[in-house]
């Protein structure tokens, strides 16, 4: 998960001085400050995952923000402590069987 504060840019046509040479093949633009933040969550799932200034302020909306990254990191948790759990009940299973292997094997070899 991945949170970044950044200053939105816009931009605006650039116009070079007219000295008679051709316009370049490409767009010229001119990128400044807005003045208004986003804030940009990636990698989080089933929320909301950028916030920015428009009508409203992006200041107000802080608390709402902490909220999902809280709730995004306690579900990480939750997850990798499952795949851990199940890594090591299947660890203890193949454990379980080559142990019973070895016994049949042993049982086998006292018959003989």
């Amino acid at each position: 998960m991945i949170a970044s504060f950044a200053r939105r840019l816009d931009r605006r046509g650039f116009h070079g001085e007219d000295d008679g040479q051709q316009q370049p093949p490409w767009p010229m633009f001119e990128h400044f400050a807005s003045g208004r933040l986003q804030l940009a969550v990636r990698g989080i799932s089933g929320a909301r995952h950028s916030w920015s200034d428009g009508k409203n302020p992006l200041e107000p909306h802080l608390g709402r923000v902490i909220v999902v990254l809280e709730t995004e990191a306690e579900r990480r948790r939750l997850q990798r402590e499952a795949e851990e759990r199940a890594r090591v009940e299947a660890e203890h299973r193949r454990l379980e069987q080559e142990a019973q292997a070895e016994r049949r094997r042993l049982q086998a070899d006292a018959k003989r």
